[in-house]
């Protein structure tokens, strides 16, 4: 008797590969009259579109800052903060916007 053959079937569990699908998500400029409000559509795009971590959100809204608006945060921007940097950047822009 030779070698078993394989017939192209086999006893093992198949492999299940996990796969991650990006949403292209893009928010609008900041509106700087009314801070709080932005802040509130683009959470429930975050929610829409599945994101909830913290420096993916804080990574979606740094590109829509104008230059001016950037002077508030650019120690957040420059060095992003390993703890809620989402957080604190809305916080932080909310605070100053909010003050002018």
């Amino acid at each position: 008797m030779g070698p078993p053959q394989d017939d192209g079937e086999s006893d093992a569990e198949p492999s299940v590969s996990a796969e991650i699908a990006r949403v292209a998500f893009k928010p609008p400029p900041l509106w700087r009259n009314n801070v709080e409000l932005w802040f509130s559509q683009i959470e429930s795009q975050f929610l829409i579109s599945g994101i909830s971590q913290e420096e993916t959100k804080f990574h979606h809204v740094v590109p829509v800052l104008e230059e001016d608006i950037l002077s508030y945060v650019s120690d957040l921007v420059r060095c992003k903060p390993n703890d809620n940097p989402y957080t604190q950047l809305k916080n932080r822009l909310i605070t100053q916007l909010a003050d002018s």
